[in-house]
Parts: structure tokens; C-alpha cells; sequence
């Protein structure tokens, strides 16, 4: 009986040191949380497509492998410069594009395929965006499912940060 006196005074000195550190980590900033996915879109922005569509008679129409790549150039506030296109593409194949963070609806980011619709085989992993407006979507090339799940994440944040507003 003696033994389990001391018990209750470990789990309370536990559970206080559980409840400091939680209230320490506080919740990335802008500037961190764009600054994150910078890094994280250099390791893990590309995926690698191996499809083919068909066509509605059951006919071949495109098939093809392709690797796309995605970056981030810069980040000023709530716009982000993202470069489209692999390093070895040729330059008509790359260029930057403005994702303003505002426009966008933060419950809406995903993990999705990069392609859809009538095509098949490898689709390979991006992470999806509706704008706030329902009229656009962003898609970003991501190396995994599981790598598009945490930038989803990073980007819903960033979003809500901006200000970003739900479509419906």
C-alpha cells in the first residue's frame, strides 16, 4: 500500500510537464509555415504520370510517361510564386505562376490525384485546391500520397493565415 502513494504524485508531476510543453508549441506563423513548404516542395515536388486515355468508342488517345515538378520561388505575405516544370524541361515546358492564398478556401485542400477524368494507370499525387469563388482549382505535384497529405495540410494553414474563405 505503501508503493502506490508515490504513484500520484509521478502522474500529476507527469501531466504537468505534458500540459508546459504543449502550451509552449505554439502554431507556425505565416512566414514558417510558407517557409516549410518551400522545403518541403524541394524534396517532395514531383510526380511521376503513366497513363493513357482512352477515348468514349474504347480507342487509344494519349498515352505517355511524364514527370512534373513544382516549386516555390518565392513567397511575399500571402501570394506564392510556384514554379511549374522539372529542371531538365525544356523552357516552353516551365513557367511561374501567382497562388494568391486569399482566394482560396483552406477546407478544401487534398490529397488528389495529378490527373483525372478519363485517364488511366499511374495519375500520379498532387495536392488540390478549390478558390473561394468555386470557379478554379490549383493542383500541385507531390512525390506521395502520404507527402501530399502533409503539404495539404501546410497549405490549409497557410490559407487560413491569409484569410482564405469557403466556397459555400
Amino acid at each position: 500500500m505503501r508503493q502506490n502513494i508515490w504513484i500520484v504524485p509521478i502522474l500529476l508531476a507527469i501531466a504537468f510537464m505534458v500540459a508546459l510543453q504543449a502550451e509552449s508549441q505554439s502554431t507556425m506563423t505565416l512566414n514558417e509555415t510558407t517557409a516549410w513548404m518551400k522545403n518541403y516542395l524541394d524534396k517532395h515536388g514531383s510526380t511521376l504520370v503513366q497513363a493513357q486515355r482512352r477515348e468514349d468508342n474504347g480507342t487509344l488517345a494519349v498515352s505517355g510517361r511524364q514527370t512534373y515538378c513544382a516549386s516555390i520561388r518565392e513567397s511575399n505575405e500571402c501570394t506564392l510564386t510556384i514554379h511549374l516544370g522539372c529542371a531538365d524541361d525544356p523552357p516552353r515546358y516551365q513557367g511561374d505562376g501567382s497562388l494568391n492564398l486569399k482566394a482560396f478556401d483552406p477546407s478544401s485542400a487534398k490529397a488528389t490525384t495529378f490527373l483525372d477524368g478519363k485517364w488511366s494507370g499511374n495519375l500520379g499525387n498532387a495536392v488540390e485546391m478549390q478558390s473561394s469563388n468555386a470557379t478554379g482549382i490549383q493542383k500541385v505535384p507531390i512525390d506521395s500520397s502520404e507527402s501530399a497529405g502533409h503539404f495539404a495540410k501546410a497549405l490549409a494553414h497557410a490559407t487560413e493565415l491569409c484569410g482564405g474563405k469557403s466556397a459555400f
